[in-house]
């Protein structure tokens, strides 16, 4: 997927249960992390086949995972 950072990706949301798996963890554990600030996240513009898209990294300690999105569409994919 081509990408940059994201200058402005429209507002998004991503339900927890879809997520939290993804990190091992339940989705009362990630809520209560993202509250904490524990969650890290990172989001990248797709450009030229991919623009549109958005890929979003999630960090939590050791662990990440990576989630390609469509706000178009509201199609969420593993990235």
């Amino acid at each position: 997927m081509a990408l940059s950072e994201a200058d402005t990706a429209p507002e998004v949301t991503i339900d927890a249960d879809v997520v939290a798996p993804l990190l091992d963890m339940e989705s009362s554990a990630f809520i209560a992390a993202v509250r904490r600030g524990a969650v890290l996240q990172r989001t990248e513009r797709g450009i030229d086949q991919d623009a549109g898209l958005y890929r979003i990294t999630f960090r939590y300690g050791r662990r990440h995972c990576r989630i390609v999105i469509n706000p178009a569409t509201g199609t969420i994919a593993p990235g």
